[in-house]
């Protein structure tokens, strides 16, 4: 007759224990407190505000390429962003009307080549020879004023001289100055008066 070590070990309470010991490692790994950072980048407190702020981006041959401004500017150090509040965003072009965008708030992403519009936004362009002035009108619009471009997927109201157009969402490259409508798109022309 053979004799075998594993028929005479009691398997039930040898596995009963190895499943409390996981539980019991699982239970301390939920339950244990997570390490506190004390650099404070675990919360959304503002490191610096700047009252009247005020930026220029410069081209390669020295030219303002645009120009940003707020009533104050909230820098968050956990997101490297900033939030803007009573934005302007004056973007140039040379030989052509200056490009005006404004809202009550926009934020700064932490790379600084796009800002996110919000709360009534207005673009306007002054007419310049024979194009009207053009108006756009919007709750929110992503910039990337590097780019020279500027999208939405909210409902935009665009006026240039007897034209408007109502729609869901836009582009617009100020380069090439190509709109582009989303959805739902309805022009209204108006006759002009002679």
């Amino acid at each position: 007759m053979r004799f075998t070590l594993f028929k005479h070990v009691p398997w039930f309470p040898l596995a009963v224990l190895l499943l409390l010991a996981g539980l019991s490692f699982w239970l301390r790994q939920i339950v244990q407190p997570t390490k506190l950072k004390l650099d404070g980048s675990d919360r959304h407190d503002p490191d610096y505000v700047i009252e009247k702020f005020v930026a220029t981006r410069m081209g390669a041959n020295g030219v303002p390429t645009h120009l940003l401004t707020a009533d104050k500017l909230v820098h968050y150090p956990d997101t490297d962003t900033s939030e803007l509040f009573s934005s302007h965003l004056i973007q140039y072009q040379p030989g052509l009307p200056d490009e005006h965008i404004v809202s009550k708030v926009a934020i700064r992403d932490k790379t600084g080549n796009k800002l996110y519009f919000d709360k009534g936004v207005t673009m306007s362009r002054a007419g310049y020879a024979k194009k009207p002035a053009l108006h756009i009108y919007t709750t929110n619009m992503t910039v990337w004023p590097e780019e020279k471009r500027m999208e939405t997927d909210a409902v935009v109201v665009l006026t240039e001289g007897t034209t408007k157009i109502t729609a869901q969402g836009l582009t617009y490259n100020q380069l090439t100055k190509q709109v582009v409508f989303k959805h739902k798109v309805r022009v209204v022309l108006l006759n002009r008066k002679s």
